[in-house]
């Protein structure tokens, strides 16, 4: 039924994989096995790119550390290109690969705070939720939540298609 759709999905995922140096394998997997499950995930792919209300550096801080707690590849490299792309300072981009939160800039050493106490189910969450919405607004705070979730579905869904790498990959911040 979505066979016919099969060439457009190729040439976008080509598309973003020539832009990013990043391996698009898996979303070519998926529709193969499942043009419908694909078409299920193709939301969470618009989730990803969604953002209100919050600074871009807040944003892709708590994406790159959801990332790098599922991956330490490509697709914690592929956070890091797009925050770049962003206009994340280079300082900041620094810091989270160094896991040195004390060098981020006010923004991301917020939501580097918000997105540790979420991944680490701390008691102290519901605290940092307040400082976000009372640094930005509440819909700051449903943009840093539905990141953080999103952000983990990338390499959730590469491990679960049997498709992720074996092993760990440097990463490099990029000017």
């Amino acid at each position: 039924m979505f066979n016919w759709l099969a060439p457009l999905v190729r040439r976008q995922t080509l598309q973003f994989e020539r832009r990013y140096h990043y391996d698009t394998h898996y979303l070519r997997q998926l529709f193969a096995l499942s043009p419908r499950a694909f078409f299920r995930f193709r939301h969470v792919l618009d989730n990803g790119a969604f953002s209100q209300d919050v600074p871009a550096a807040a944003l892709y801080t708590v994406k790159f550390l959801s990332i790098r707690r599922e991956d330490c590849g490509p697709c914690a490299q592929l956070s890091l290109d797009m925050a770049r792309e962003a206009g994340v300072a280079q300082a900041d981009r620094e810091a989270w690969v160094a896991g040195a939160p004390e060098r981020l800039g006010a923004d991301a050493r917020l939501a580097w705070m918000y997105a540790q106490a979420v991944l680490d189910h701390a008691p102290d969450t519901a605290a940092w939720c307040e400082q976000v919405v009372a640094r930005w607004g509440p819909r700051a705070l449903a943009t840093l939540a539905l990141a953080l979730v999103t952000a983990r579905s990338f390499p959730a869904m590469k491990q679960a298609l049997g498709l992720a790498p074996a092993s760990c990959q440097g990463l490099e911040v990029k000017p």
